[in-house]
């Protein structure tokens, strides 16, 4: 048997847990959100970047293969040694 004052406080404790749980769990839901958000615009970069200088290398040994520049000079636009190039090739 508790009195009045006693039950009082016991729900004022058990009221600032629940608050201390619930925000701890709104917190770490916006955390997952917010790197979700922060991978994905990362990846997409990374994607863009990589298509990019995929796409460079593609057209310069187009060019190597249609005889319009040397390999070395291929090797050289792409900053490759002309061993590394040809793998390329």
């Amino acid at each position: 048997m508790f009195d009045e004052v006693t039950r009082q406080q016991d729900h004022y404790w058990a009221s600032l847990i629940y608050a201390q749980e619930e925000a701890r769990a709104k917190g770490l839901a916006q955390g997952i959100e917010e790197g979700i958000e922060q991978g994905i615009e990362q990846g997409i970069e990374q994607g863009i970047e990589q298509g990019i200088e995929q796409g460079k290398i593609t057209a310069i040994v187009n060019l190597v293969k249609e005889g319009i520049i040397s390999k070395e000079l291929g090797a050289q636009k792409l900053n490759l040694s002309e061993q590394d190039f040809e793998a390329y090739l």
